[in-house]
């Protein structure tokens, strides 16, 4: 089987005889015999049954599998890895398969088989075999007359086209022959300005080398000018260098003996500070020897006195202790006695005030009774909040009442101070009535 792709077109024909330079008579003879056998080609088909499927509105399309996953739209421009072009016609995503036909901006060059496939919006996939690859009869002619043809058009040779083809290919031929003559003329035109222009440009060298030579003889004597310039400066400067030179040498010498003179009497100031440190410390030393002697006998003095002091001290202790603890026990005697009291005391009020009792606050041992009228009297005297009070219930309630100090943003609502006042408070309340 023949593929499609004998695109002879004629703008594909003119560029080409103008890519050879405009040949001459016998080159137009024999382009001129290559179009006639290219046009009366005789129709020889390989496939009549592909004759009735070839329309002007319609393209050609041809089928391949993929393999990969990809996506494609209508009318997306797809390239192989060999850079083949075509247009996507149609694509089935579940068959992996794509229908596709190619332009003369695309081009007509065949897929293969295996090559790489990318789309504008797809990942890269592979071309696995031909579904449907399009064929024409062997001797079908591709002609197009545009100068940049959107789509190849097939005809066959016999056919009206293909005869209105050839005609115009003639024309064009005369038109060529035309336009060759023009550029025979042209060329005639160019030669005599190119010679022009090679003598322009042989006088303009002449008088650039010239003007080039007296710049450089006038940039040769710039410069021995300033050689000389260079040279008496640099003498110049080498004698003023050698004067600094001696004057440092001299001021540095005079400034070494300078210092010397300043070394040597700094030398004598310190043996002599030296000596009289050494004097005076001799003295100190036979001071501190005797401040010695005098210390020792002092710290053994008092030694003795400490020891003694010690003793008398211990006694002391020893006799106060004696006294604390009898006034401890008597104290405590006191204590006991006051404690059965106040407990007899506060079981006879207790007694009286039964019904107005609220709580018991224990305090060192000692029992306070809480009544209402003194819980009452005391929240208006210290200033207690209902918080406050709420708080004082509650640990009232669970028997935590003293043991600790609710807490909050602010502190303490309710320390120990307060508890300590509120103690003192209730236990010292005389009811009025």
């Amino acid at each position: 089987m023949c593929r499609i792709f004998k695109n002879f077109s004629i703008s594909f024909f003119i560029f080409f005889i103008s890519g050879i330079g405009f040949a001459g008579g016998d080159d137009i003879s024999v382009l001129q015999e290559e179009l006639d056998m290219i046009l009366t080609d005789e129709y020889n088909p390989c496939f009549d049954q592909l004759e009735g499927d070839i329309s002007d509105d319609s393209n050609i399309t041809s089928v391949i599998q993929l393999s990969g996953i990809g996506s494609f739209s209508q009318g997306d421009e797809i390239m192989s890895s060999s850079n083949v072009k075509a247009i996507v016609e149609s694509y089935d995503p579940i068959t992996n398969q794509i229908t596709y036909y190619q332009t003369a901006k695309t081009g007509f060059r065949s897929f293969s088989i295996g090559d790489k496939l990318v789309g504008e919006s797809s990942d890269v996939l592979t071309i696995e075999e031909f579904v449907l690859d399009f064929v024409v009869p062997c001797s079908d002619l591709v002609v197009s007359i545009e100068e940049d043809p959107e789509q190849m058009i097939f005809v066959f040779a016999d056919s009206e086209a293909a005869r209105q083809a050839k005609l115009a290919a003639r024309e064009m031929m005369a038109e060529i022959e035309t336009e060759m003559a023009r550029q025979a003329a042209l060329e005639a035109f160019q030669q005599k300005l190119e010679a022009e222009k090679a003598a322009a440009a042989r006088s303009t060298a002449i008088y650039q080398a010239r003007l080039q030579q007296e710049q450089m003889i006038k940039d040769r004597q710039a410069q021995l000018a300033l050689e000389r310039e260079l040279a008496a400066f640099e003498a110049e400067l080498e004698a003023e260098l050698a004067a600094a030179a001696r004057s440092a040498a001299i001021y540095q010498a005079r400034l070494q003996q300078e210092q010397m003179i300043k070394d040597r009497q700094a030398q004598l100031a310190l043996e002599r500070e030296l000596a009289a440190f050494e004097a005076e410390l001799e003295a100190e030393l036979a001071a501190a020897a005797e401040q010695l002697a005098i210390e020792k006998e002092l710290a053994a003095f008092e030694a003795r006195l400490e020891a003694e002091l010690a003793a008398q001290e211990m006694m002391a202790e020893i006799e106060a202790e004696m006294a604390r603890q009898a006034a401890l026990e008597a104290f405590q005697e006191k204590l006991e006695a006051e404690r059965a009291a106040a407990a007899a005391a506060t079981a006879a009020y207790r007694a009286s005030l039964e019904e107005e009792v609220i709580g018991e606050l224990v305090v060192e041992d000692e029992v306070i009774v809480v009544t209402e009228a003194a819980h009452e009297a005391c929240k208006h005297a210290l200033g207690l909040t209902e918080a406050n009070i709420a708080l004082f219930e509650s640990a009232l309630a669970d028997g935590t009442l003293f043991n600790k100090g609710p807490q909050s943003a602010n502190g303490t609502e309710f320390g120990a101070s307060r508890w300590d006042a509120y103690a003192n408070c209730v236990s010292n309340y005389v009811n009025p009535f």
